[in-house]
């Protein structure tokens, strides 16, 4: 259990931060496509430019998000992975098994961290102006 230990809170923290890229992709997602379905609509005038600059912003949001997600995926994998292996080498006691396991924690770790780098890229373009400027485009649309 000493081997499993380890490699189980490393698989256990890649399977938490996967959890919360895929939430974040998926709120970009939604965000996306909800200003899609509003441009769709009667939307004309100003509030369209508005609304289709936000769709571009948007856009970029759920792409980061979406490479942050297949890359904490690969990490996921990897790290699942050598928690596999350091269970047979509990099991089976050979060395080959560790020469084996050491390289897909190491990859896996170093994965994760593109995979936090997306998710500050995503963070800014969240906090971009532009996003509020779709509030002064309902204003605009309530005017006579």
């Amino acid at each position: 259990m000493e081997a499993v230990g380890p490699a189980a809170a490393l698989a256990f923290a890649a399977w938490l931060l996967q959890h919360m890229l895929e939430q974040r992709y998926c709120a970009a997602r939604a965000r996306y496509r909800g200003l899609v379905d509003t441009l769709r609509t009667s939307t004309q005038g100003k509030r369209r430019e508005i609304i289709r600059t936000d769709i571009d912003m948007c856009h970029r949001r759920v792409m980061v998000m979406l490479h942050a997600t297949r890359i904490g995926m690969a990490a996921t994998i990897l790290l699942l992975l050598s928690l596999i292996i350091s269970a047979l080498d509990t099991a089976l006691k050979a060395d080959w098994l560790k020469i084996l396991g050491a390289p897909g924690i190491m990859f896996g770790l170093v994965l994760a961290l593109p995979a936090a780098l997306f998710v500050m890229l995503e963070t800014v373009l969240r906090k971009k102006p532009g996003n509020a400027a779709l509030a002064g485009a309902v204003a605009l649309d309530s005017q006579p």
